[in-house]
C-alpha cells in the first residue's frame, strides 16, 4: 500500500495521537492519572532482619512527623512543596532513629521519578508505572523497599475508619472522592490512568 513505509508509519502515528485525544476528551479533565499521587518509598540497608526492623522504624517515626502537615494537603503540588522544603528535616529524623538503634548508616532524601510494581493497598490497585516518590535511602540501599503512598494520604490514615472517613469528607467532589471511597468498601478498586488505557486501545486498534 505505502512504497517507502513512511505512510504506515504515518498513519500509525496518526493513530495513536486520535486514541490519546479521546481518551483525554472522553474520560474527561477530572481523570486520575499518575501525577496526581505522591508515593513513598523506604530502601533499607540490607535483607538482613536487623535492617529490615530498622527499615520499618524509619518508617514510622517519618510517617509519625509528617502525618499532621501531609493529612491536610488537598493537592500533589502542596504536597510536593512541603516535602521538598522539609525534606532535610525528614532526614535529620530518619538519622535519629537509626543512631538511636544503634547503626551509623547514613541516609538520603529525594523526590523524583520511580518504578513502582504493582501495588495493593487495602481495597485500592495501583498499575505497576512511573510515579513520583519521595524516597529515604539507608545505607547502602540494597534491601527490600517498602512502598506506600503519601498523597492522597493514605498510608498516613492506615486502617483508621474515623480518619478515613474525615478523608472521604475533605476530598468529596474532587477527582479523589470515588477511589477513597472505594478504599473502605468490600470490593478491589483498580486505578486506571488515562494515558495507560489510551496505550492499551492504540495497541488493540494495530493489532485490530
Amino acid at each position: 500500500m505505502f512504497k517507502d513505509g513512511k505512510g504506515g508509519l504515518l498513519l500509525l502515528l496518526t493513530g495513536f495521537m486520535l486514541i490519546c485525544f479521546w481518551g483525554m476528551f472522553h474520560q474527561g479533565e477530572e481523570e486520575l492519572s499518575k501525577d496526581d499521587f505522591i508515593r513513598f518509598h523506604v530502601v533499607a540497608n540490607s535483607d538482613s532482619y536487623e535492617d529490615q526492623q530498622l527499615k520499618l522504624e524509619v518508617r514510622d517515626a517519618v510517617l509519625s512527623e509528617v502525618a499532621p502537615e501531609l493529612s491536610e494537603m488537598k493537592s500533589a503540588s502542596d504536597s510536593r512543596i512541603w516535602l521538598t522544603e522539609n525534606s532535610d528535616h525528614i532526614n535529620r529524623i530518619a538519622e535519629e532513629v537509626i543512631q538511636k538503634e544503634g547503626y551509623d548508616y547514613g541516609t538520603q532524601t529525594e523526590i523524583g521519578v520511580r518504578w513502582i510494581p504493582e501495588k495493593n493497598y487495602g481495597n485500592l490497585i495501583f498499575p505497576a508505572g512511573n510515579y513520583e516518590a519521595f524516597t529515604i535511602s539507608i545505607g547502602e540501599a540494597e534491601g527490600e523497599n517498602w512502598w506506600c503512598v503519601m498523597f492522597p494520604p493514605v498510608c498516613i490514615i492506615g486502617e483508621d475508619s474515623k480518619e478515613s472517613k474525615e478523608m472521604a469528607e475533605r476530598f468529596k467532589g474532587t477527582k479523589y472522592e470515588e477511589m477513597i471511597l472505594s478504599s473502605e468498601e468490600g470490593e478491589p478498586y483498580v486505578l486506571k490512568f488515562k494515558t495507560v488505557e489510551a496505550g492499551k486501545k492504540f495497541l488493540e486498534w494495530i493489532k485490530s
